[in-house]
């Protein structure tokens, strides 16, 4: 067990800013009957070349603000930075058996992040679950860098559209959702005088 008042304040910050966050993002709409399944069909022609592609996206504005939630386990300057959490749990804590856990949970996390289920390869660049979601965040809904805009926008073009792109959002979401779940539970689990 880990003592809530005998970590430095920085600690305890990351902590009860993941567990807030961690249950803000569970609470969003979009979440609250479990992650909405987005369906991608595509149709590949030989006789003329034509690939087609279509996809139930989820309603754009729950999108944006599910995005923006994400982005604070992903950010490194976030106090509930996913790693950040992960390294004051591992370091704390001494039963072997839960040190494994997140261990396994960060793996998981790690993988999400850099391969999803359909891999985009445009020259020698390929394009991680990651680097997509940067791409949105800082491109199109929480920052206005051009280049990212452009990018996302070129990109989503050679595609036929954002299908691809939020389907591997979609997907790499998921896995991270999970993880970020079990690291919440076992912070509520493992913390002693947490206050919530």
């Amino acid at each position: 067990m880990i003592d809530f008042n005998n970590l430095a304040s920085c600690e305890k910050r990351s902590l009860t800013t993941f567990c807030d966050r961690a249950k803000a993002l569970m609470s969003r709409r979009m979440l609250k009957n479990g992650l909405p399944k987005i369906e991608l069909k595509e149709t590949i022609s030989l006789n003329p070349p034509t690939f087609e592609c279509e996809a139930t996206l989820p309603d754009e504005e729950e999108f944006r603000s599910f995005l923006i939630d994400l982005r604070t386990f992903i950010s490194e300057k976030e106090p509930n930075y996913f790693y950040k959490v992960y390294n004051i749990l591992h370091r704390k804590l001494n039963d072997k058996a839960l040190k494994d856990k997140l261990v396994l949970v960060r793996k998981e996390f790690s993988q999400a992040l850099k391969q999803g289920p359909i891999s985009i390869i445009n020259g020698t660049k390929k394009y991680t679950p990651k680097y997509i979601i940067n791409l949105y965040l800082n491109g199109r809904y929480f920052h206005d860098d051009e280049e990212k805009r452009i990018e996302l926008e070129e990109l989503e073009h050679s595609l036929g559209g954002e299908a691809e792109l939020k389907f591997i959002f979609h997907e790499c979401a998921r896995k991270l959702i999970k993880c970020i779940y079990i690291l919440h539970q076992l912070i509520r689990e493992n913390v002693n005088n947490l206050g919530f």
